[in-house]
């Protein structure tokens, strides 16, 4: 997502919280994590580094051994 429309997001839950509603409820109903509003109100350029890591080995490999 761009900067322009996070900023735009942040100032539609900014007037969704002054007006009586909880920051909580208007980033759910933009399809957003408090946590991530959050984030982009200190910084709206993404600061996280590469992907998650990946686990090489799922849990259903280990169904039935011992560990």
């Amino acid at each position: 997502m761009c900067s322009d429309l996070r900023a735009i997001c942040i100032e539609l839950i900014k007037e969704a919280n002054l007006n009586g509603c909880r920051k909580e409820i208007a980033s759910k109903d933009c399809g957003l994590c408090i946590k991530t509003i959050e984030r982009w109100e200190k910084n709206l350029i993404d600061l996280r580094n590469g992907r998650r890591p990946f686990l090489p080995i799922s849990f259903q490999s280990l169904r039935g051994k011992k560990l």
